[in-house]
């Protein structure tokens, strides 16, 4: 005859509130030190971050890197800036080779 299983109290998950207890795979219960170790309710609530950083932030952005220079139409040493470095913009970009710094410039509107 089996023991029953030690009953654990609740815990509510820090990331989206749910309140979860000690999972279930299959017929067995997860290892009663597993769950007192565990913080959140899923493995998608662990993998969520507060802080996004900088680094996230040029990994994500590289889907929407373009594969030549605006200007001159090369594919090499290629580099990203907004335009007018307003974040909400589009991007532009450019060779730092052949443009450097003259592309982080605003662009200038000419009058005729």
């Amino acid at each position: 005859m089996r023991t029953p299983a030690k009953t654990y109290p609740d815990k509510i998950c820090p990331v989206c509130g749910a309140t979860f207890n000690r999972a279930r795979y299959g017929k067995k219960l997860e290892a009663a030190k597993r769950y007192l170790m565990r913080r959140t309710c899923s493995q998608a609530c662990a993998n969520t971050k507060e802080a996004v950083t900088k680094d996230t932030l040029h990994w994500r952005a590289r889907k929407h890197k373009a594969e030549a220079c605006s200007e001159c139409g090369t594919t090499e040493r290629l580099h990203v800036h907004h335009e007018d470095r307003d974040r909400r913009m589009a991007t532009n970009p450019f060779a730092a080779a052949k443009h450097g710094a003259s592309s982080l410039q605003p662009s200038t509107v000419m009058s005729a």
